[in-house]
């Protein structure tokens, strides 16, 4: 069968594994599910594209990097012997990934690249001549929905406030389209959690100070699970940490200067702390590529679905007036409808920090709407612009910018 993603050692579990730039130089630090630490491993230029892979079909990943230079893209995968081997396969530009698409249980190259507003996937030995698949913006992805042993082309689409998953295996005879997840969440690569041997899909959303994975399992009718797992300031990523056949959850937590990551267990729900590697490594994600940090926690995190502006074109809706009479310094006034009456309001920047709080707020009046008089005045803001108005009512955060803090907006 397949090998199980991030599995260095052959022995069906995914190992955790952290690169460090050393002089330009990516040094690579493995982690091994049986305790056993190895590195540093030199290979690659911290400029490279970081995507490990069974290449060779030995039945263990090699360290690989995709390099982009002279038009091309060069792929370097490290052997067990100690040989490098270069494979050139895609184009300056392209996305470089990597799946299981021939059924032979070796990684194949797919170079993804945007063609007249589509993607087309190009793919070593199976689909040269490339497939389209996706739009320009669409994020690709990997995994095997259908249980074939083959993975099938997966873009998803940020829609109208959802996350779309548009699916289809090689041949084009399977096509599914799911809706799955909130503009905001954090989408990870499918993964078979329920051990049938297909990926299901699965987000992870901020919520309350915590990560809540929401699951939707593929072959049980569209089952859902929700599982709160980590805090929301942690990464999370998958892997098969214990044992092949299930997929586990797993987030990198960074503090005090070193990263830890908490693995739980698929069997027993049991959690576990592995400490490995220094904050300012990259850690690679069991499926190959780099694990993107979260945005930073400065900044407004809008609960997903809720208004981001204050043109609603309603009378007695929501308002950002840049001078009000109604303080002494004439600083701008925001109106709101009357249920955000007593709502904590904060004035953001540009960088996401907070730069004015409120200085009188009042409930009723001018259509019956709630007041908050903000302290400091449209010119002493300007130099923060654009603004955020954070705005926290009925347990949902809103972040309503204002882009020019002396027009108004209605």
């Amino acid at each position: 069968g397949n090998v199980v993603a991030g599995d260095y050692d052959a022995d069906g579990r995914s190992d955790i594994i952290v690169t460090r730039k050393v002089d330009s130089l990516l040094h690579w630090y493995f982690r091994l599910a049986t305790g056993e630490q190895i590195g540093p491993v030199p290979f690659g230029l911290e400029s490279d594209t970081q995507l490990p892979g069974d290449y060779d079909g030995d039945g263990d990943f090699n360290l690989n990097v995709v390099r982009d230079a002279g038009g091309f893209l060069s792929w370097y995968s490290l052997e067990n012997n100690g040989s490098t081997t270069q494979t050139i396969w895609g184009l300056s530009g392209d996305t470089p990934l990597t799946g299981f698409f021939g059924g032979s249980g070796e990684n194949d190259r797919v170079a993804v690249r945007s063609v007249g507003g589509a993607l087309v996937w190009y793919i070593e030995n199976v689909a040269p001549n490339g497939i389209s698949w996706g739009l320009d913006g669409d994020e690709p992805y990997v995994a095997d929905i259908t249980g074939d042993g083959v993975d099938e082309l997966i873009v998803l689409r940020n829609q109208g406030g959802a996350l779309t998953w548009y699916i289809r295996d090689l041949s084009g005879n399977f096509t599914d389209v799911v809706a799955w997840g909130l503009d905001g969440d954090t989408a990870l690569v499918p993964a078979d959690f329920n051990g049938d041997g297909k990926a299901d899909l699965l987000v992870v959303r901020a919520q309350n100070g915590f990560n809540v994975v929401y699951l939707r399992y593929t072959d049980l009718n569209g089952t859902t699970q929700s599982v709160v797992f980590g805090l929301d300031t942690d990464v999370p990523y998958t892997g098969n940490f214990t044992q092949s056949d299930l997929a586990e959850l797993a987030v990198k937590r960074a503090s005090g200067g070193f990263i830890s990551h908490f693995v739980r267990f698929a069997q027993d729900g049991t959690v576990v702390n592995v400490p490995f590697g220094v904050e300012t490594d990259a850690v690679i994600k069991p499926e190959g590529g780099l694990l993107a940090e979260k945005t930073s926690t400065l900044g407004c995190r809008a609960t997903p679905g809720t208004s981001n502006t204050f043109v609603d074109g309603g009378g007695r809706g929501s308002l950002w007036k840049p001078h009000s009479e109604g303080v002494p310094n004439g600083a701008p006034v925001i109106l709101l409808p009357i249920d955000y009456c007593g709502s904590p309001v904060a004035i953001l920047g540009a960088d996401g920090s907070v730069v004015s709080g409120i200085q009188r707020t009042k409930c009723g009046g001018n259509g019956n709407r709630a007041h908050f008089w903000i302290a400091e005045t449209a010119g002493a803001l300007a130099q923060f612009a654009p603004l955020t108005a954070q705005i926290i009512n009925n347990g949902q955060t809103e972040c309503r910018v204002v882009p020019n803090p002396a027009a108004r907006y209605d």
